[in-house]
């Protein structure tokens, strides 16, 4: 599932990769001249950089066309969902450790395992 922002992202990145390479000269200095020139106070710009960062591109080679910007959020997304499903697991791994040794632990035995069950099935 794709959160919000991303999503936002991915439909401004794809305006702004619509905008410089647009038949229209006057629409592809200004998307051009946003990114390159006036970065910092163009909205175009502070997309590219915010998204750059995010999605971990190089802005030059966004300018150059060599980026698929649904690739680079999908990219993200696949790392950012291995990150919690890591997460989830070190979680569980702990909770399974404590219910089976429960005598350090504060909660109860039953407590533990309705935890692992909710993590578990959600």
């Amino acid at each position: 599932m794709i959160c919000m922002f991303d999503e936002i992202c991915k439909r401004s990145l794809r305006f702004i990769a619509a905008c410089l390479s647009h038949h229209c000269d006057l629409v592809r200095f200004f998307a051009w001249h946003g990114i390159v020139c006036a970065p910092g106070t163009s909205l175009i710009g502070r997309y590219m950089i915010a998204c750059s960062a995010r999605y971990s591109f190089k802005i030059c080679d966004a300018l150059a066309g060599c980026v698929d910007f649904d690739d680079a959020v999908k990219r993200y997304r696949c790392g950012v969902i291995h990150d919690e499903c890591m997460r989830a697991a070190h979680f569980l791994h702990d909770l399974i450790d404590n219910r089976d040794y429960y005598g350090r632990c504060l909660l109860i035995r039953d407590e533990l395992c309705d935890i692992i069950k909710f993590v578990t099935v959600g």
